[in-house]
């Protein structure tokens, strides 16, 4: 499962890819043989429901910029790659380089997935002496309201979250798994078998400065 940020027409930092980089690494997919398939298919894989081919690779984008709709979409449209945006509500909707509600109605139109990256994209863990009370709170706000904005403006409840920064320990799975969440993912460089713990899913990182062989690398479990 690979996890990408923002792209530009330049690369900027780590995070920021040019698209020239991300159509290559999506042509490197197309023609060495690997199945992309949705994030769903492989929820659903982990609950021994449906088999995935050999070689199968997930996409997912984090935090929900614009440059998806700009960029990766018509790369991945041309492909016939589908994909997944975590979105934290914080941010829809926050200026121009974020993406709005309606950006990803049609987007969920198109056949990419949007799912839950939190409500301010915060470190959910309990911090050191929180009091339980407010952590309820507070996992009450970064949990259930993208829930009740999920379903306000795309007509369903997200069940799948991304943890900001990767970050989670036990007490937070409980809570996600509370909160209706069926899956999670963190950003352990590490494959994915059909025997992992589903809310605690990995996801590989790809950075700006990678090479295609570094690419390559990132695809072998």
């Amino acid at each position: 499962i690979l996890c990408y940020h923002n792209l530009g027409e330049q690369a900027k930092g780590r995070m920021v890819m040019a698209t020239s980089t991300f159509r290559e690494q999506m042509q490197y997919l197309r023609a060495n043989g690997y199945r992309v398939i949705s994030l769903r298919e492989f929820v659903e894989f982990t609950r021994l429901g449906r088999q995935v081919p050999q070689r199968s690779v997930v996409l997912t984008f984090d935090d929900g910029y614009k440059s998806f709709r700009q960029h990766a979409y018509p790369v991945l449209k041309e492909l016939g790659f589908t994909a997944t945006l975590f979105v934290y509500t914080d941010y829809v909707g926050a200026g121009r380089n974020a993406l709005s509600w309606q950006d990803l109605r049609e987007l969920g139109a198109a056949g990419f997935d949007v799912q839950a990256h939190s409500k301010t994209h915060g470190d959910l863990r309990r911090i050191a002496g929180e009091p339980d009370a407010q952590y309820q709170r507070r996992m009450q706000a970064e949990l259930a309201r993208p829930q009740e904005l999920f379903s306000k403006h795309l007509g369903r409840r997200a069940d799948i979250l991304a943890f900001p920064y990767g970050s989670w320990d036990e007490s937070l799975l409980g809570k996600a798994s509370e909160h209706g969440y069926v899956a999670g993912f963190s950003v352990r460089r590490q494959g994915n078998g059909s025997f992992i713990r589903v809310l605690a899913g990995n996801r590989s990182q790809i950075y700006s400065e990678m090479t295609l062989d570094d690419f390559a690398k990132n695809l072998n479990v």
